[in-house]
């Protein structure tokens, strides 16, 4: 027997998803019904049964132009900048869909930034000695420093090239 996505909805404990009402309470939209969102995408052609789907404009494609198929394809629920013909999953209106994309994958992926300790170096001269230096003081002391930096980029376990 196969789940409706309103039914999977329903049956989703609040502790096993993120509530889009609390995440975005400033929203405007047809959202009455509490929604919980386990994954999502931007991608109509990615979109699963349960996934929450955000509307991107990138300038070359609209994706509130794909959020009725998204619901078809079983999404839960719909983030966008602008009302969308969607009328049988929850549709979350916000002022704009790429920090609230920001925002809801920050919440799937449980804050993980709230755990990082972040240090910037900024000023004329001596950035990238100053970068070094510390790179080299966390690691002696067993950390795994990542630096994102225009020499290099590295995430405490692999490197690659700088990025500029």
């Amino acid at each position: 027997m196969s789940l409706s996505s309103q039914e999977k909805q329903e049956n989703l404990p609040a502790d096993r998803g993120v509530s889009l009402s609390e995440l975005f309470p400033e929203c405007t939209g047809n959202t009455l019904q509490p929604c919980f969102a386990a994954s999502c995408t931007t991608d109509v052609r990615q979109v699963q049964p349960g996934d929450v789907f955000v509307a991107i404009d990138d300038g070359q494609h609209d994706g509130h132009n794909d959020a009725a198929a998204a619901a078809d394809r079983g999404a839960v629920a719909v983030v966008c900048e602008r009302p969308v013909p969607v009328f049988n999953v929850p549709a979350f209106v916000v002022s704009d869909s790429r920090i609230a994309l920001g925002k809801l994958c920050q919440a799937l992926a449980d804050q993980p930034s709230r755990r990082l300790r972040v240090i910037g170096v900024v000023g004329t001269h001596g950035k990238s000695t100053t970068i070094a230096l510390l790179e080299s003081i966390f690691a002696a002391a067993g950390a795994e420093p990542g630096v994102l930096s225009s020499f290099k980029t590295s995430d405490g376990m692999s490197r690659a090239a700088g990025v500029s």
